[in-house]
């Protein structure tokens, strides 16, 4: 018994509702539709959801290039109670990650959010430790300009942060042009 070399696959997932899930994620990942196909060689899935849509590809099944992003933005106040002046406020959503299967342990993906309050554009690295840098800006129209007087926005941003999970220790650090702060946490 031998199997021919030219193998290929296709198919499709289509599910109106994930259950168990907070409410108000569900409605984001609610009519989930999936889309996959490939060969012996590659392989490409594309997702898609109320609110996402994205995919996954390889072209030699040694690297692994994954996407997700929000189709539109995403109301902020359908997930928080937020201030009447902030009731507008959005957000968009844009992962990558590639990911080489030789080794898997080791993941670097980019997170950026584009919103009206501040943008955040991350670097996400998880190897047996969680370190997470980024830069926070403000757009032009923000928001948060109008949110309080007494809030100097501009002495807070850019801002950049630096998160690090290592075993039981937590460290973050904050910085911009006027503020700085290093906070260290252990789990007892």
């Amino acid at each position: 018994f031998e199997m021919d070399k030219n193998i290929t696959y296709s198919g499709d997932i289509k599910a109106a509702k994930i259950l168990k899930l907070d409410a108000n994620i569900s409605k984001l990942v609610d009519n989930l539709y999936i889309k996959y196909q490939g060969n012996l060689n590659s392989a490409r899935i594309d997702l898609s959801s109320n609110a996402f849509t994205g995919d996954i590809s390889t072209q030699n099944m040694k690297n692994i290039n994954i996407n997700l992003q929000s189709k539109d933005y995403i109301m902020l106040n359908e997930f928080a109670k937020l201030p009447s002046k902030l009731q507008d406020a959005k957000a968009k959503l844009i992962i990558t990650a590639p990911i080489d299967t030789k080794d898997i342990n080791h993941i670097k993906a980019k997170a950026n959010i584009i919103s009206n309050l501040v943008n955040i554009q991350s670097d996400i690295s998880y190897s047996k430790d969680i370190s997470v840098v980024s830069k926070l800006t403000v757009p032009k129209d923000s928001l948060l300009s109008n949110l309080d007087k007494k809030l100097q926005i501009n002495a807070l941003m850019p801002m950049n942060i630096k998160t690090d999970i290592k075993n039981n220790t937590k460290v973050l650090n904050l910085k911009s042009s006027k503020i700085q702060s290093n906070i260290k946490m252990q789990d007892k």
